[in-house]
């Protein structure tokens, strides 16, 4: 099960009620490229539905309309995310940030946020790898341009021990350059948190073509739960999310600012679901230990950590896995084994055309124009 965190910060502000006819989410327009940005706007914009509530979704905090009196902010860049909160607040909106990392004192304005409390779960899953045999352990794949992953980062220091402490990978936006540091580094790592699933798919990828000893020696933790992460369920530890939870928890914590004026801020934090580590290992799950103005700042270009081709090929079948009905799945297993399209339509009772259909829709998925293309990215990255 996960825990969920609520804290209030009260001040005593203004009685007038605001209820603003429509809510703006300002994306972050690297981050949006992302798996993990759609499936959060996709939590967050279905509970609007739900409650009625009309939206907009932009890609500047100065796009919102002026007088809008909250907005969501979905991004993981540190300085996207100190130039909205500062252009928010300057206009008299109050942002509600959501991201699977936790925010730490990035900034001095006023926020809410819907994020994951990195501490306790790090406390938690570090102590789940060392009960279950896993001392020497290192954190893979760090982005230092990402809040996220500097907060991952901070709530690891925090709790491993010295030797772990001096295991942490980072990627400039090569997924390979980091796979060689990490074979170069300690030899006695036998646990690895991987800052995301596509670094976990990668790190097991690339130990599986060149140490495959030593892939089967280590415990690989991802994260996030995608699509293309199941294929290597055989090989990774995937900790839980529970994504669908943090749609629900921003609007209720919107609704809970526009009942409350008094409320200053509010966040809402959610812990992983570490009992995977446990099944896995089959140990009992331990007693848990006690824990021990930027709106003038320049907008960064490109975030490095999406410049790696190895990284846009996985998203590239993650997306594609992603929105495959049954019909399309049957397909890619078909075509991964080399069957032409008559012979899917004979196996599987379909007319030719459909085949093609499907096909020419997944082709347009990752913007291919032949179908020789799609095979090779499925064969490269879908496990036999």
């Amino acid at each position: 099960m996960y825990d969920l965190v609520v804290h209030y910060i009260i001040q005593v502000s203004s009685t007038i009620s605001y209820k603003s006819a429509m809510v703006f989410i300002i994306v972050d327009k690297s981050f949006s490229m992302g798996i993990w940005c759609k499936k959060m706007i996709s939590g967050l914009t279905s509970q609007l539905k739900s409650k009625r509530i009309p939206y907009e979704i932009v890609y500047n905090a100065k796009d919102v309309a002026p007088d809008t009196r909250y907005a969501y902010l979905v991004g993981a860049d540190a300085t996207w995310a100190k130039y909205s909160i500062s252009v928010c607040n300057k206009r008299g909106i109050h942002p509600i940030l959501l991201s699977f990392r936790e925010y730490v004192s990035i900034t001095d304005k006023t926020f809410s946020q819907v994020c994951t409390d990195i501490v306790g779960s790090m406390v938690e899953l570090v102590a789940a790898l060392n009960n279950t045999g896993h001392k020497r352990l290192a954190l893979y794949g760090i982005n230092r341009q990402s809040i996220s992953d500097m907060s991952l980062l901070a709530g690891y220091l925090a709790t491993a021990d010295e030797a772990s402490k001096k295991n942490i990978f980072y990627n400039e936006g090569n997924f390979e350059k980091c796979f060689r540091d990490f074979l170069e580094g300690d030899s006695e790592i036998d646990g690895v948190i991987c800052a995301n699933d596509f670094l976990g798919v990668s790190l097991a990828r690339h130990l599986k073509e060149n140490n495959p000893d030593r892939l089967n020696r280590i415990a690989i933790i991802s994260n996030t739960d995608l699509q293309i992460t199941r294929l290597y369920s055989d090989v990774l530890i995937i900790v839980k999310y529970h994504t669908s939870e943090y749609g629900k928890a921003a609007v209720m914590l919107m609704k809970t600012l526009q009942k409350n004026t008094y409320l200053s801020s509010i966040t809402m934090s959610f812990k992983w679901d570490c009992s995977p580590v446990y099944e896995i290992f089959g140990k009992n799950k331990w007693d848990v230990a006690p824990l021990t103005d930027y709106s003038t700042t320049l907008l960064p270009e490109k975030d490095v950590f999406y410049s790696d081709q190895e990284l846009s090929e996985m998203m590239m079948v993650e997306q594609l896995l992603f929105e495959s009905d049954e019909t399309d799945r049957i397909i890619i297993k078909e075509l991964l084994a080399g069957a032409s399209y008559e012979e899917i339509a004979e196996r599987h009772y379909l007319a030719i055309n459909t085949v093609k259909y499907h096909v020419k829709k997944m082709l347009g998925v990752c913007g291919f124009e032949k179908k020789k293309e799609l095979v090779q990215l499925l064969q490269t990255y879908i496990p036999d």
